[in-house]
């Protein structure tokens, strides 16, 4: 009931389009790299699951497959930022040479 009345508040006194305002960025930005993750993990997870004759993994293979698929979540998140960077290192000296 309070969570009802609170967001009924938000909507009248903040209005509806603020509400939308961080969706943009999250599908753009976030959603891309929690699926790069999720995708990693599961392919980590069958190589490890392949290894072995039972199903069930471990918890240190389950624990590595999310270090892993970590790790290539923040190599994609430090391409994609990095090549941004230089983007606009680029552009800035491009419109100073102008």
């Amino acid at each position: 009931m309070a969570l009802t009345d609170s967001l009924s508040v938000c909507v009248i006194v903040v209005a509806f389009s603020f509400l939308l305002a961080a969706r943009p960025p999250n599908v753009i930005l976030v959603m891309p790299e929690k699926a790069l993750k999720l995708t990693m993990n599961d392919v980590f997870r069958a190589q490890f699951r392949n290894l072995r004759t039972n199903k069930d993994l471990p918890l240190p293979l389950e624990m590595l497959a999310g270090g892993m698929a970590g790790f290539c979540q923040g190599s994609a998140s430090q391409l994609r930022t990095g090549s941004l960077a230089s983007y606009r290192q680029e552009q800035a000296c491009r419109w100073r040479a102008v």
